[in-house]
């Protein structure tokens, strides 16, 4: 059987794929009913919390990504419309709370996986002259957050707010997720969490540092010893101290006393039994080497160089890391801070500026402060002091050299000012070198009509007298 299609079929069959998506945004069936997305981590977000607060290593990275994000976070700027951007900075300055603890809220998807915050907006102004301002921000409890789906696309994060649940949507909220490598499905609005991949050896450094708490007694003080001939029998003695009447073992006698010495630090026994203390090795490499191991693991796994907790010195004061420990410092974290920047740009301040201002053409972008990277900063410094060493570039420059002294927060040096110094420093150095200066003539007075200038003659056309 042949099948015959039409060209009109043929064009509906080519243009399908390309007016819309095949596959839906979550990688999933697409499906016609709103549904809940469940987490698919194997631990859920109190797990997670409760490890980051009793894990020095992870606290300590986390802060640590957490304060690298603030700084470099960077400025809003709108080159086109200079006076958007004075609003728009005005807005972020003046609403409730700050920028830094915006960025420091929603960095600790890197850690949790994802992080969400509700905008909220206050009007300002008379009913004909009112705008609407940026008033603060709502941050969610990732424990209480889940997301709603319907045909493969966000909608809205239903919120457990104490007893009550209430609906968001997801325009409302700057949502950030972690480790987006590896978003797929349910991933893309939940992410990936560090700690995930650290804790398992989290849990094995809690059991280390167990086993180490049991053992330190033991290693400290050593093993007792009792030795006992055990071919006579003994009377027992019960635990008011008096013989009891039976007989038993030397060796189970004194097992039991031995028993006691935890409580009672002190032990009696006959002549026949000797006790010594057996020092047993402490296995510093062993618990060195498997701390060492672990916490490097933890660091791996939230993407921290180890070496970043050495203490260095370099030029300037500024610690001695390489490029490529800050690379892997940075990866993650400028990840998490570019998605920031988006979701303020396209989900408050585009939106903001539509409302008040109108559809523009530019909406603005964040921009990176010079000082947020100062490996950079100490390379150009380096770079600058070299060149002008070396007379690559003269010292005379004095564009070069403000250069250089706003770089080590010196006071820029005035051209005008330097040519006057310079000026004053050469009649010194000729006054120094002994060159005359120029004499002065005496005054005289001025000639009367028909003197002569020479000294007692008389002038060609001076009158008869």
């Amino acid at each position: 059987m042949s099948s015959h299609y039409s060209l009109h079929d043929l064009e509906n069959t080519l243009q399908q794929p390309l007016q819309g998506a095949i596959i839906s945004k979550l990688g999933e069936l697409t499906l016609s009913v709103v549904n809940d997305l469940s987490n698919p981590s194997r631990y859920t977000i109190k797990q997670l919390v409760d490890v980051l607060e009793k894990d020095p290593t992870v606290y300590a990275c986390s802060l640590l990504k957490t304060a690298r994000a603030i700084e470099l976070l960077g400025e809003y700027h709108n080159e086109t419309k200079k006076d958007l951007q004075k609003w728009v900075r005005s807005n972020l300055a003046n609403m409730e709370g700050t920028v830094e603890e915006l960025t420091s809220r929603l960095s600790s998807a890197d850690a949790l996986g994802f992080s969400a915050a509700e905008w909220k907006l206050k009007k300002k102004g008379s009913s004909r002259f009112s705008e609407w301002q940026l008033a603060g921000f709502n941050y969610l409890n990732p424990e209480h957050t889940t997301f709603r789906a319907k045909g493969g696309n966000v909608l809205s994060v239903r919120y457990r707010d104490g007893s009550r649940e209430k609906k968001v949507p997801i325009w409302k909220l700057l949502h950030v997720t972690g480790g987006s490598i590896i978003n797929f499905g349910e991933r893309s609005v939940y992410g990936s969490p560090s700690i995930l991949r650290a804790y398992p050896y989290i849990k094995l450094k809690q059991l280390i540092f167990a086993e180490m708490g049991i053992s330190a007694k033991r290693l400290a003080t050593g093993l007792v010893v009792g030795q006992a001939d055990s071919s006579q029998l003994v009377q027992e003695k019960g635990k008011d101290g008096k013989l009891t009447g039976k007989y038993v073992s030397p060796i189970e006698n004194l097992s039991k006393q031995l028993s006691f010495i935890q409580n009672h630090g002190t032990i009696v026994t006959d002549k026949q039994n000797s006790i010594s203390a057996l020092q047993l090795p402490a296995g510093e490499q062993f618990w060195n080497l498997a701390k060492n191991m672990v916490d490097e693991q933890i660091m791996r796994s939230m993407l921290v160089p180890q070496m970043i907790w050495s203490e260095g010195s370099g030029a300037l004061g500024i610690g001695a890391l390489s490029q490529t420990q800050h690379t892997i410092l940075d990866t993650s974290v400028k990840q998490m801070v570019k998605q920031i920047e988006d979701a303020l740009i396209e989900k408050l301040i585009k939106p903001l500026i539509i409302w008040n201002f109108g559809v523009q053409e530019d909406y603005g972008h964040f921009e990176r402060k010079k000082s947020s990277t100062p490996d950079q900063e100490s390379i150009v410094t380096q770079n600058l002091i070299t060149s002008l060493s070396m007379g690559l570039v003269p010292q005379s420059d004095i564009d070069g050299v403000n250069a250089l002294r706003e770089r080590l927060e010196l006071p820029l040096i005035d051209p005008q000012k330097q040519m006057m110094q310079a000026q004053i420093q050469a009649q010194l150095q000729a006054l120094q070198q002994g060159v005359p200066a120029q004499a002065e003539q005496p005054e005289q007075d001025p000639l009367l009509p028909g003197e002569s200038e020479e000294l007692g003659g008389e002038s060609e056309n001076a009158p008869y007298p």
